[in-house]
């Protein structure tokens, strides 16, 4: 179980942390060559693909990283500090898309930027849902506190809340 669960929350942080420098290429692609598809959109992958796979490793290595996955913590403890980091990861993604990808979308007539912070998005929110009914009997949460934190889960902010609120006891 433990193994999964890192491998889990690995492959999460892969995907987000490389959508923001493959972002960053796409867009710059675009500007570069309007909507005509060109090589910098896939020498941008690759290099996100690298950098994001040398930031994994590090986070890997870090103390953060190995107080998660210590062997001593309970499947509680650990299905619990998983949710904390999707939950964390959400409500960014969350914003982000709210902001950056809605700016360029009406501001600048370019949806490029929702498609791209969407999918991230998208996963991370089925993975907070998921999650948030595996922890319910473990944190002894009621259909109100489950449903708060459900709710939370569509409103900005909403699942720095839960962290704040739920989680962080």
């Amino acid at each position: 179980m433990k193994q999964l669960l890192r491998y889990l929350v690995n492959t999460i942080l892969l995907i987000v942390i490389w959508f923001i420098p493959a972002t960053l290429f796409i867009g710059w692609s675009f500007s570069v060559n309007g909507t005509r598809p060109s090589g910098l959109i896939a020498i941008g992958g690759i290099i996100a693909i690298i950098i994001s796979v040398k930031v994994v490793k590090k986070i890997n290595k870090s103390n953060l990283w190995s107080r998660l996955f210590d062997e001593t913590e309970t499947v509680e403890k650990e299905v619990k500090a998983t949710f904390r980091i999707i939950a964390l990861l959400e409500g960014v993604s969350y914003i982000l898309l709210m902001t950056v990808g809605l700016y360029f979308k009406y501001q600048l007539d370019d949806p490029t930027y929702v498609k791209l912070l969407g999918m991230p998005h998208g996963i991370l929110f089925v993975s907070y849902i998921i999650f948030a009914f595996l922890i319910k009997e473990n944190e002894k949460w009621g259909m109100k506190d489950l449903g708060i934190v459900l709710v939370a889960s569509i409103l900005p902010f909403g699942t720095f809340y839960v962290d704040w609120k739920y989680l962080k006891k």
